[in-house]
């Protein structure tokens, strides 16, 4: 039931129907949009740091992380190894915006948008942009965690000729 409700959220990504996902901000859901708001600046805080070992710590024990062209991460160790060899260069600095919550049943699904400025093997910066997609779970502790991470890239802007 689990894959089945990760692979309709994809195809509604996908296609661009954003019903399903639309914005829960103010009324009842006001809480729970700021919960999970609050908790993705939390990590992009820790990703901004440069500790993969913590930032794979607001991950389930079974997450997945998939990045573009990437293969897909399963479990804190290989999460954390993957985040370890982006640092290569030193720290990001990582930025978050939530813009969709909704919650069905146990599980909250999040989409935003995000930013990365790394640094480049001789120094120079760069930055990338792109969306991504959580699904949030319970943890045990009762902090909310991340149960599948997808995220893509913003299409490289294409100067006026």
């Amino acid at each position: 039931m689990k894959d089945m409700f990760v692979s309709l959220i994809l195809f509604c990504a996908t296609i661009g129907s954003t019903p399903a996902l639309a914005a829960i901000q103010g009324g009842s859901d006001d809480a729970l949009f700021k919960a999970i708001e609050q908790r993705s600046n939390e990590f992009a805080k820790v990703v901004s740091s440069g500790d993969a070992v913590a930032a794979a710590q607001f991950y389930t024990e079974d997450g997945v992380f998939i990045a573009p062209g990437g293969v897909p991460q399963k479990g804190r160790v290989a999460i954390s190894s993957d985040m370890a060899r982006g640092f290569k260069n030193g720290p990001p600095k990582f930025e978050l915006t939530t813009k969709t919550v909704e919650q069905t049943g146990d599980q909250v699904v999040e989409t935003g948008t995000w930013k990365q400025t790394i640094r480049g093997p001789q120094g120079q910066r760069a930055s990338i942009t792109g969306q991504y997609l959580v699904v949030w779970q319970k943890g045990p502790g009762g902090d909310w965690l991340m149960d599948y991470d997808f995220i893509n890239l913003d299409p490289p802007e294409v100067p006026n000729r």
